[in-house]
């Protein structure tokens, strides 16, 4: 995200524009960012990468696939947010993959349990960020 934004203000981009609105930590649920958020979307992530599965035997294929996709959605939301949302959502997807062999409930501790630690630590940085 870093990466992008300096790529796009060195290229004269007013990157205010497409950047996530200013939010106040105290404004959030940190229960739904911490639990649900990552509940709920590595369901939906899970039935994406079943159905990818079906379309490719390429773990790699479906993954980056899946890792689009989702950073598609979010930057739907906020532009930026795509670049770091296709890294994290790889690295779900591939651990999703890499245990679903072992049981679905692995698979989706695999996926679900970083995608926690990833909100967990932008919470935290916009936290200590008022500080």
């Amino acid at each position: 995200v870093l990466a992008a934004n300096a790529l796009f203000t060195s290229a004269g981009a007013d990157v205010g524009t497409i950047a996530k609105p200013a939010r106040d930590i105290a404004g959030r649920n940190v229960l739904i960012a911490l639990f649900a958020a990552p509940l709920v979307e590595t369901l939906v992530l899970s039935a994406v990468l079943e159905g990818l599965r079906r379309l490719t035997r390429r773990v790699e294929v479906a993954a980056v696939a899946s890792a689009f996709a989702w950073g598609a959605a979010h930057a739907w939301f906020h532009p930026l947010w795509f670049f770091g949302t296709v890294w994290s959502f790889y690295v779900f997807s591939r651990g999703y993959l890499a245990w679903r062999p072992v049981s679905y409930k692995h698979a989706l501790g695999a996926a679900a349990l970083p995608h926690a630690l990833v909100n967990a630590s932008a919470l935290s940085m916009q936290f200590f960020a008022q500080r």
